[in-house]
């Protein structure tokens, strides 16, 4: 056994450089483990600089039947990275070139390295930016839009994550290259920014698949003007509402019809204190002591004059008919939170108390984002507000039920567009240490789901797969017919499993590809 792993080694180390291929313990044992799932580790950790490394490492995993898991950011918990099988973690992270950003045409060519605060950095020295998930800006671009199609503060105007993605570049299991959307054109890479191909356009098959169809090797993103860096635009404006959770929810459903204000997200207490706590320890005694019980942001964009009259009519509107809601500003209520947050001379979030949108456009969430665990009700895509809020209602009373710390159930609901919810969850906190406390809050967790996918069947919610002792969630849950196409799909490009094996989609080996 060791004569073959030292001649898998050599394989890796001619394909990529002596120095980017490792089967050594102490290397080895960074990539065993997240937040959940503990392994011995991967055997082999090879690091590639591009496409042609990417398709030679496969065509070794493929060759031998070697499991391999393709690492962006490694932020995902819920062990969608963790290697329980052993094998390769194909780690991107030189990969972090920004190739092309076209600020006339609004694009950028990326590879799978590139985080989001690094494109922020480069789309904002154009007056652009790129719709940022609610997630930290260490996030990489690219395994966020095609993994999860991510939701931002911006969905409700710009689209979900894969509506930002003109084109791919796709490396299949076997090392065969794949190119879709603009990428596929006739006219290839320099062809104009046409988001499908002539003929039909398999990109879809390949989103939230979590890296069991290949690797993504550079995509073509959309960027956006902000319209403060455009003649006659102002900063954005942000407004704030605080209040009972009902009337924040009642107050949202009155306003999409205007249109203006769909820019908007909504968040219950403990998630603000998940946020801005310092520690975990403040955060949590933030969550006991709520200051407000929801908070509903919505952000203004346009001229200046434009600003004025939307804020006005929010005014008057909650003036008439929503006694019980508050109007503050940035000044009041986010500044007094970040200087809390982050106190002292060296820290990151100072900049944000003079240019509010970097709290936005960077999602400073940074670790604090590890400490929330849940997504039960899930995603709500294009249900009718009222119906959303339904939803919203019957799940947390289930989930009531086993949650450890009911007080600690968080929220975070968003407008996909002016009439549609496109982001409804509701999130818990526990201590992954304590086998009580986790497993009282995966009841809770699995509760929630039950009701709003199996029983109601008015949400998409994640598909679910059981490891060892617990039963967790990766990805969308994929109905029959398409889960058969993928099924199909995976045993035609990887009829061993090599990639993320274990991870709920395998190939069928008992089943025939025509």
């Amino acid at each position: 056994m060791t004569e073959a792993k030292d001649k898998i080694l050599e394989l890796l180390q001619e394909a990529v450089g002596e120095k980017n291929a490792s089967n050594d313990p102490a290397v080895c044992i960074g990539y065993s483990r997240d937040q959940f799932v503990r392994t011995r580790g991967p055997d082999y950790v090879v690091l590639v600089r591009n496409r042609d490394e990417i398709a030679s490492v496969l065509r070794i995993a493929h060759e031998h039947e070697i499991p391999i898991i393709p690492k962006g950011t490694g932020a995902n918990i819920s062990g969608a990275v963790i290697p329980e099988k052993g094998g390769i973690i194909l780690d991107l992270k030189l990969m972090n070139r920004i190739l092309e950003l076209d600020p006339f045409n609004m694009t950028a060519v990326i590879e799978p390295g590139v985080t989001f605060g690094m494109l922020q950095i480069e789309a904002w020295k154009h007056g652009l930016f790129t719709p940022e998930p609610s997630g930290p800006h260490t996030v990489k671009v690219i395994s966020n839009f095609v993994a999860c199609r991510g939701i931002s503060t911006y969905s409700a105007k710009y689209g979900l994550g894969d509506q930002h993605v003109l084109g791919y570049e796709w490396v299949l299991p076997n090392g065969e290259i794949l190119k879709m959307g603009c990428f596929a054109h006739p006219a290839g890479e320099d062809s104009e920014n046409w988001e499908h191909s002539p003929g039909p356009d398999i990109s879809g098959i390949f989103l939230e698949a979590f890296g069991t169809l290949g690797v993504c090797t550079k995509a073509k993103i959309k960027l956006y003007p902000k319209m403060e860096a455009r003649e006659g635009g102002a900063p954005d404006g942000y407004v704030y509402i605080l209040g009972p959770l009902e009337d924040c929810f009642k107050l949202l459903n009155s306003l999409v019809k205007y249109g203006v204000y769909s820019n908007a997200f909504m968040t219950r207490w403990p998630y603000i204190s998940m946020i801005f706590g310092p520690t975990k320890v403040r955060s949590q005694e933030m969550m006991k002591t709520p200051a407000f019980e929801a908070l509903l942001t919505i952000v203004l964009e346009g001229t200046p004059r434009r600003i004025e009259f939307n804020t006005k009519r929010l005014k008057k509107i909650i003036r008439k008919n929503f006694k019980s809601l508050q109007m503050a500003t940035m000044d009041s209520v986010y500044k007094p939170m970040i200087q809390a947050a982050a106190p002292g001379p060296n820290s990151k979030l100072g900049p944000v108390t003079e240019e509010p949108r970097r709290l936005i456009d960077f999602m400073f969430l940074s670790a604090r984002a590890f400490r929330v665990h849940g997504a039960f009700g899930g995603n709500t895509p294009f249900l009718s507000q009222d119906d959303a809020h339904e939803i919203f209602r019957y799940t947390e009373k289930a989930a009531l039920e086993y949650a450890p710390r009911p007080y600690e159930i968080a929220c975070y609901n968003q407008p996909i567009d002016d009439m549609h919810y496109g982001m409804q969850e509701m999130d818990l906190y526990f201590d992954p240490f304590d086998p009580v406390d986790f497993q009282k809050s995966m009841s809770a967790h699995q509760i929630g789901s039950y009701y709003s996918f199996l029983r109601r069947r008015d949400c998409l919610v994640f598909y679910i797969f059981f490891s060892r002792d617990y039963m967790e969630a990766m990805g969308p849950f994929l109905f029959p017919g398409y889960w058969r196409l993928l099924k199909t799909w995976k045993t035609h490009i990887d009829p061993s499993t090599i990639m993320n094996r274990g991870k709920s989609l395998s190939a069928d080996k008992d089943f025939e590809v025509k």
